[in-house]
C-alpha cells in the first residue's frame, strides 16, 4: 500500500496574499498597473481586511507586485489593436439554447450549410450542458422544427449582435474580451452572450441596451 505524503502545504506568505488580493479586484489591479494609487492607503486597507501582517510588510509587497505587473503596457497593446478594429451591428437575432445532444448537432448540418452559403449570421456554441445557436430571427421557426421544441431549453428573441472585427494579431494579445466586456459592464449593461471566433469578438445585447453598448464599444474602438 502506497505511503501517504503527510507533508503539509506551506501557508501562503503575506506577499502571496497581497498579490491575490490585488489581482482579484480589477479596479485596484488596474490602478496598480498604471502606478496611480496611494500604496500607503492600499496597504492599510489590505491589512484591515487580512487581519494579519505588518503594514510595512504589506506596503513592500504591494510595491514589489506593482513592479512585476505589465497591466498598463498590455492595455496599450489592446488600445492599439482596437484602433485598427471595426464594429458591425446586426438586429433581429435569436439565441436558442438546446439540450446537448449529438443528434441535434448532426441535424443542424443542413441549415448551417445554407447559412454559410448565404453569409448569414450563424454561431453554434457547445457547452457542457447545452448548445446555443445564434442566428437570424427569421430562422427560428425552422430551427424549432429541426431541433424539436421538446429539446429547447431557452429562447431569447429580438437581440442585437455587435461584432468587433480586429486584425489577425488579436490571437497574440490577451485580455480583449475582458477589456471590452468590462467597458459595458461598468455602465450597467449586461451582455446576453459573448463569443470569439478567429478575429471576431461577438456580443449579444437586449435591444434596449444595444445602442448604448454600441456607443461605449465605439468609443473604445475609435479612441485616439
Amino acid at each position: 500500500m502506497a505511503r501517504r505524503d503527510r507533508r503539509k502545504k506551506a501557508p501562503d506568505s503575506i506577499a502571496d496574499r497581497v498579490r491575490r488580493y490585488i489581482e482579484t479586484r480589477p479596479s485596484i489591479r488596474d490602478c496598480v498597473g498604471y502606478g496611480v494609487i496611494n500604496y500607503s492607503a492600499l496597504s492599510r486597507m489590505i491589512r484591515e481586511e487580512l487581519g494579519e501582517g505588518s503594514e510595512d510588510a504589506i506596503l513592500a509587497a504591494c510595491r514589489r507586485h506593482a513592479r512585476s505587473r505589465r497591466g498598463a503596457s498590455r492595455e496599450k497593446e489592446i488600445v492599439k489593436l482596437l484602433r485598427e478594429s471595426r464594429l458591425e451591428m446586426k438586429s433581429d437575432i435569436v439565441a436558442i439554447t438546446a439540450r446537448r445532444d449529438q443528434d441535434i448537432l448532426s441535424s443542424l448540418g443542413e441549415v448551417t450549410d445554407e447559412m454559410i452559403r448565404k453569409r448569414a449570421v450563424m454561431q453554434i456554441i457547445q457547452g457542457a450542458s447545452g448548445i446555443t445557436i445564434i442566428t437570424d430571427d427569421q430562422l427560428y421557426p425552422r430551427l424549432v422544427t429541426i431541433i424539436g421544441r421538446e429539446n429547447i431549453l431557452k429562447v431569447r428573441n429580438g437581440l442585437v449582435e455587435i461584432s468587433v472585427r480586429s486584425p489577425e494579431r488579436i490571437g497574440d494579445i490577451s485580455g480583449i474580451i475582458a477589456y471590452l466586456s468590462s467597458a459595458v459592464a461598468e455602465e450597467g449593461i449586461n451582455a446576453v452572450e459573448m463569443a470569439s471566433c478567429h478575429t471576431d469578438t461577438i456580443f449579444l445585447f437586449e435591444e434596449e441596451d444595444a445602442f448604448r453598448a454600441y456607443e461605449i464599444l465605439s468609443a473604445h474602438v475609435r479612441a485616439r
